[in-house]
């Protein structure tokens, strides 16, 4: 075991088929695990509650710059 393993904690988790069956999609589609997909998500998930808090939100924008949409929490 590595120094960067030694200090990863190990977590274990339920899910519906429908959603384990979204995290394969995702992992095939991004070229990863699904652990570096969830590992990104709850990223992802902690930006956006910090951003909440703060009074802001996070949007969806096109190519052009465009805001095409919001991601509501």
């Amino acid at each position: 075991m590595t120094a960067a393993h030694k200090d990863m904690v190990r977590f274990a988790m339920e899910m519906s088929p429908e959603l384990a069956e979204k995290l394969d999609e995702m992992s095939e589609i991004e070229h990863t695990s699904k652990s570096d997909i969830l590992r990104k998500a709850l990223f992802l998930m902690h930006v956006a509650i910090t951003s909440k808090g703060k009074g802001n939100q996070i949007a969806v924008v096109d190519k052009a710059g465009h805001k095409v949409g919001d991601i509501i929490l």
